[in-house]
């Protein structure tokens, strides 16, 4: 697996621009309650393993720095009940993909979990670091795997898919922030 930066060129910026999705974020969010993205943020590009790859883990992204958050220790970053900063999760296929290369895992319904487990935590949220001995209540959840036809169907419990087609290059899924996804190790073929 390799880490790809906060990329700005011209794809990204159009792949996150399109008036399909901004209406969705119009539905979703509230027309003039968000701001287009002007590059695609860090994202993993997956190959084929034999083994673990040690980072395919379940996770929630973190949506803001505390006041005692690091930026060199991305678990230090908070996370609360309003998704501060964060209005959707976005998840975006720039190859077909099927189950068997390294495909986004979600459990669906970990959003509520996630949510009441934040509640308490008010406008503070919670660092990562804290959070994450949490989502072991997410466990019993059913999982999709994000190639599309399942999720088109299931809609991720008020997601919004914005692709009709299964695992294809330029499938786009938004769905609620605190959506528990994990990555799974690709095969080899």
């Amino acid at each position: 697996m390799v880490w790809l930066g906060d990329h700005a060129e011209e794809p990204f910026r159009r792949a996150v621009n399109t008036a399909r999705l901004h209406a969705a974020f119009d539905q979703l969010v509230g027309k003039g309650r968000w701001e287009p993205r002007h590059s695609l943020g860090t994202f993993p590009v997956r190959f084929p393993s034999q083994g673990d790859t040690g980072d395919t883990g379940w996770h929630v992204d973190a949506s803001f720095a505390g006041e005692d958050s690091n930026s060199n220790d991305f678990l230090s970053w908070r996370v609360n009940v309003s998704s501060r900063g964060r209005a959707l999760l976005m998840l975006f296929l720039f190859s077909d993909i099927d189950e068997k290369e390294a495909p986004t895992r979600i459990r669906v319904g970990s959003h509520l979990d996630v949510a009441k487990t934040l509640e308490p935590a008010g406008e503070t949220g919670m660092r990562l670091r804290e959070l994450a001995p949490t989502l072991a209540a997410t466990v019993g959840r059913s999982e999709v795997i994000a190639t599309g036809e399942d999720l088109v169907s299931d809609a991720l419990d008020a997601g919004q898919p914005a692709c009709d087609s299964r695992a294809a290059a330029g499938c786009q899924l938004i769905a609620d922030p605190h959506k528990l996804v994990g990555d799974r190790a690709g095969e080899l073929h």
